[in-house]
């Protein structure tokens, strides 16, 4: 048995230490993940929004959806280096059902009391033999320190100041067969996520650092 992740936060300076210390997550506690369930991931859903009035802002502002595909690509690799199979990764070819209830991302969490729903994730995922789907839910509220990119108001700075921005990833992974919860985890942090440095890609990796597989 080992550990699926490293905890990502190990600092090496005190601007990283620095870091770490703004990072919270609810879910230490270890988890176990049989290497025997195949997994799909579904692709994560981003959120930018005003943080005093929590209106939704354009995504393309803050490179969102590039965002959600490095978190998307971080977490394939991650599991395929841990040998945990995968039925499908989020760049695949779903076809039918299993497009329409993957493209529910983290919705789907709410979504498992339905019967509808969860006869259709065990006759699309689980009967076709990919067991779990991992769902995520990336929210960043921006506050007003955030600095505008020369005079283009299409396009933020990502070098903004951390103290009013916060991002929040929540993150679940669902049993298509029972359509329930097996485990789920949330995480919040300073700042605007910036692809390009990698303080983010441990920022994404941290959630996933309890999962063991055996």
């Amino acid at each position: 048995m080992k550990k699926l992740l490293f905890s990502a936060c190990i600092c090496l300076s005190a601007a990283g230490m620095l870091c770490a210390q703004k990072m919270s997550i609810s879910n230490p506690t270890p988890f176990e993940l049989s290497r025997e369930l195949t997994i799909a991931i579904a692709p994560a859903s981003i959120r930018y929004m005003d943080l005093n009035t929590d209106a939704l802002l354009p995504k393309e502002r803050y490179n969102g959806e590039a965002v959600a595909a490095f978190f998307d690509r971080r977490l394939e690799a991650l599991l395929l280096q841990q040998q945990l199979p995968l039925c499908a990764g989020p760049d695949s070819l779903f076809i039918g059902g299993q497009q329409r209830l993957l493209a529910q991302g983290y919705a789907l969490v709410r979504a498992l009391q339905d019967e509808k729903t969860a006869s259709e994730l065990k006759s699309n995922f689980a009967d076709a033999g990919c067991r779990l789907i991992m769902v995520a839910d990336i929210r960043v509220k921006v506050g007003d320190d955030a600095e505008w990119e020369g005079a283009n108001p299409l396009y933020i700075s990502l070098v903004v100041h951390p103290q009013t921005h916060t991002t929040r990833i929540k993150t679940a992974l669902i049993d298509t067969a029972s359509a329930s919860v097996l485990w789920k985890n949330e995480l919040e942090t300073k700042g605007i996520p910036d692809v390009a440095k990698p303080r983010w890609a441990e920022v994404f990796e941290t959630i996933f650092s309890n999962i063991k597989t055996k």
